[in-house]
Parts: structure tokens; C-alpha cells; sequence
């Protein structure tokens, strides 16, 4: 339902849980740092649309990282190489 949406490279600190009969379903996506804000925010639409196809009732929260924040300075050649 993520990983299968282009412009996905990552996702993490998924949760999910249960409040009454409402589940919630919590995550980052890992991005390309060069993606406008619109790309990010379209791409981030279609996997909501994938998880309220799964779970219809959810209520989906999802937050946008730049693949080079979630890899750290360290990395920045691994995010540079997506």
C-alpha cells in the first residue's frame, strides 16, 4: 500500500492502533529531498487512498521526511544516490 507508490523510496515508525472502533494507522514516508512540496504532498494523497482502501474507516495520518534527514548527514551520499 506504501512501497508500491512511486516516488516511495522508505517508510518508517509505522503504528497502528486500535481506539474503539476506530483504527489508526501513523507513518513517515522517505522521499527525495528535490521533490516540491506538491509532489511530496500528491504522492502522500495516493498512499492514504491505498490504506483507506485496506481499512476504510481509518483515520491515517502521514508525515513527509527528505530522505536525507532519516539517513543524517553521514549519508547524504546514499540519499544523493536515490
Amino acid at each position: 500500500a506504501c512501497l508500491s507508490v512511486k516516488g516511495v523510496l522508505g517508510v518508517h515508525q509505522l503504528r497502528t492502533r486500535m481506539s474503539g472502533p476506530t483504527r489508526f494507522i501513523q507513518l513517515h514516508l522517505e522521499l527525495d529531498d528535490n521533490l516540491r512540496l506538491i509532489e511530496a504532498h500528491y504522492i502522500a494523497d495516493k498512499v492514504e487512498d491505498n490504506l483507506l482502501a485496506l481499512f476504510p474507516e481509518a483515520d491515517v495520518l502521514i508525515h513527509q521526511d527528505p530522505l536525507s534527514v532519516v539517513f543524517g548527514p553521514e549519508k547524504e551520499q546514499k540519499a544523493q544516490d536515490w
